[in-house]
């Protein structure tokens, strides 16, 4: 930031206030039930690439009457649980008291410049709040906040600039996105309704391919599939020594933890193709193409040759279900590792397994990638 550039509170660029969320519990289904107003939380925000375009929950007319519906284009600035994560909205929705809404005043400054004023902040500011039992800032911290900012022409030629870059990585998650569900939708036609190619390239199950019961699955699958468990494909890399306290999130690799975030360090612990496991807090599990490296409470797995590449759709399709491998312990969730470790599920034969492998690799070696 220039020297030359003048100090302004947000109060002098715009107007903000919280979200409204007043009903508790804040879950509580009678309000998103046949829903149709969208509702962010502090997650969507940090997930968003400059705009939030997507959103997984719906208010109803309860909700919205406990709520407030912001106008498209408002500045969204998360104050608790994800800190100082910022995102403008792509159309109108509802958010939370954890996240603030501010609105430039158009004569001085932009919702835009004022987003990537707070990407530049935002580890400051992180900093700043941690410590405390549950993270978080408040109006009046941000009320006192002096920012340096440039007369507006500049401010509009540099949000110009660095708005070409995020439309290249908007371009790149998309990508991303498509072939993700390209593999998605292969996986279940495949391995789930057993419509392989057969050896005429034709779908195996409808053009006749033989199927015999399986007494352990209790069901058909195709001959030459067999039941196996999640123990006898997997292979677990080594417990990590790094704690989450020791990461300085200032690294290009990805570090893997069992929260919501994911921090970055310059320490490589593992390469390829794994999954991680979050082995506390909540049922969630990652997977990543490339270099990472993870914290004492993540469990790092992948699978033995081209088996790895059909591990992520296995625990995919079991992720609804992965609260029943939790037990409650201390006051805490964890997984139950052996549980996990003895699902039962339907491999196929190993030629199949190669195509579908083939498939994916060329798909996950176009990006690094995290799903």
């Amino acid at each position: 930031m220039e020297n030359s550039w003048e100090y302004k509170r947000l109060t002098d660029l715009g107007s903000f206030s919280r979200g409204v969320s007043k009903h508790r519990p804040r879950n509580d289904l009678s309000l998103f039930k046949n829903g149709k107003y969208p509702f962010v939380q502090t997650g969507d925000v940090k997930r968003a690439n400059l705009y939030i375009n997507s959103n997984s929950e719906f208010y109803n007319e309860k909700g919205l009457s406990q709520s407030k519906l912001w106008p498209k284009g408002t500045l969204c600035i998360t104050i608790a649980a994800n800190i100082a994560e910022t995102g403008i909205l792509a159309y109108p929705m509802c958010f939370p008291d954890s996240i603030v809404g501010f609105t430039a005043n158009k004569r001085v400054s932009s919702e835009s410049f004022m987003y990537y004023i707070f990407e530049y902040l935002k580890q400051q500011i992180q900093n700043q709040a941690s410590g405390s039992i549950q993270d978080n800032i408040n109006i009046e911290y941000l009320t006192n906040l002096n920012l340096r900012v440039p007369e507006k022409k500049t401010q509009d030629k540099i949000v110009d600039t660095l708005s070409i870059l995020d439309k290249k990585i908007s371009s790149n998650y998309a990508i991303v996105n498509k072939l993700q569900l390209m593999s998605l939708t292969i996986y279940d036609y495949w391995f789930l309704q057993f419509e392989f190619p057969n050896e005429e390239g034709k779908p195996y199950k409808s053009s006749g391919g033989k199927m015999v019961w399986n007494e352990e699955l209790q069901r058909e699958i195709p001959e030459g599939w067999t039941s196996t468990r999640l123990k006898d494909i997997i292979v677990e890399n080594p417990k990590s020594k790094i704690k989450v306290s020791d990461v300085k999130n200032d690294g290009e690799i990805p570090f893997f933890t069992s929260g919501v975030d994911i921090l970055s360090t310059n320490e490589s612990i593992v390469s390829g193709l794994n999954c991680y496991l979050n082995t506390g807090g909540n049922a969630d599990v990652k997977y990543y193409y490339g270099e990472a490296s993870y914290s004492t409470d993540t469990w790092c797995i992948t699978a033995e040759n081209e088996t790895k590449y059909i591990l992520p759709f296995v625990l995919n399709k079991i992720k609804p279900s992965m609260d029943k491998v939790f037990f409650q312990g201390t006051g805490l969730r964890h997984l139950q590792k052996n549980l996990l470790r003895e699902y039962q599920f339907c491999l196929p034969d190993s030629n199949v397994v190669k195509k579908f492998s083939a498939n994916c690799k060329n798909k996950l070696n176009t990006y690094h990638n995290i799903w």
